[in-house]
């Protein structure tokens, strides 16, 4: 995925070296949107060198399906998209089979599930504004707040290691009990365009053992795919509200513990990014490489382990209870 913004949208890449490798049986592009379907025009005779050629593109938002560059469109193989509601007018629009596969979340790197939960709420991404409002308030009032916070100032550049920034993030989303998910309409009243799409934030938090909290996405994925997760608790969007209902979630650890041990269990049973790529490879009737089929397997194992350690009621309360983490 090409990380500079500009160059992805003037479609700029450098041009892949042929190598060994002069040809194989399939050829997968990711990109965040439209125009990164340009990469290909890096990739030497890329639709002679491969047999199969698909495009994952994980976000895509009316109006920017106009975006798509149709000559390259109109020769690759599949589009999978992550947004449901965006497959009818694609297929309608572009003529190239268009097939939805939810996003999902690293959870083989999570290393397990983590019962010591220090951090009351997390709070990350897009949130409504009288949401993130209450709790920057409560958090600043004075030396006796019972809240603390902290969030990103958001200049550019927004990081200057993204792995090392992304696995602090994860660390904290870990150690948090509950995880703030609302869906887009929301966040953004003012450019939401009908479609409600369950994005990454949702799995990460259930693969970091988060009670997932906020509002459930109004797209009919939003309720297939997430009914797997113990619970999703709808949380009102006026601040003052929802700062008195995250105060009697927290009054119950153990509960919220619980919940999120469910959580994790059923992001490993089906939300890790293997589980999509072996859906791609379902479709598209390819075998399994070994790699992904271990990868399946040590996520099998740790859903069986965890499920006999909840029976057996693992669960303590944990060493420091600290507050609000927003992001």
């Amino acid at each position: 995925m090409e990380p500079i913004t500009g160059r992805v949208r003037n479609g700029r890449y450098r041009k892949m070296k042929n190598g060994s490798n002069a040809g194989a049986d399939l050829l997968i592009l990711i990109g965040m949107g439209p125009s990164a379907l340009r990469m290909l025009n890096s990739v030497p005779n890329w639709r002679e060198r491969y047999g199969q050629v698909v495009a994952y593109i994980v976000d895509l938002y009316p109006p920017s399906e106009l975006s798509f560059d149709r000559r390259l469109v109109k020769i690759i193989d599949v589009l999978f998209v992550s947004y449901g509601q965006m497959v009818s007018p694609l297929t309608e629009l572009l003529k190239v089979p268009t097939v939805f596969i939810p996003q999902a979340a690293d959870v083989l790197a999570t290393g397990g599930f983590n019962t010591d939960k220090r951090i009351d709420v997390g709070v990350f991404g897009r949130q409504p504004a009288g949401v993130l409002d209450a709790i920057v308030n409560q958090s600043t009032s004075g030396p006796n707040s019972k809240f603390f916070a902290w969030w990103s100032a958001q200049t550019y550049p927004y990081t200057r290691d993204m792995n090392k920034d992304r696995a602090g993030f994860l660390s904290v989303l870990g150690r948090s009990r509950i995880s703030l998910c609302y869906r887009f309409e929301d966040t953004h009243p003012q450019t939401y365009k009908g479609v409600s799409p369950i994005t990454a934030r949702w799995f990460e938090s259930a693969a970091s053992g988060c009670v997932i909290a906020g509002s459930r996405p109004s797209s009919p994925e939003g309720e297939e795919t997430l009914n797997g997760f113990d619970s999703l608790i709808e949380l009102s969007t006026d601040g003052v509200t929802c700062i008195t209902q995250l105060q009697d979630l927290l009054s119950d650890p153990r509960s919220l513990q619980e919940i999120g041990a469910r959580n994790f269990l059923a992001a490993a049973q089906g939300h890790d990014w293997g589980h999509r790529i072996a859906a791609m490879f379902d479709y598209l009737d390819i075998v399994l490489p070994p790699k992904l089929t271990e990868r399946l397997s040590t996520l099998a194992s740790w859903t069986g382990h965890l499920s006999k350690c909840t029976a057996a009621d693992p669960f303590r309360e944990p060493e420091a209870k600290l507050g609000f983490d927003i992001e």
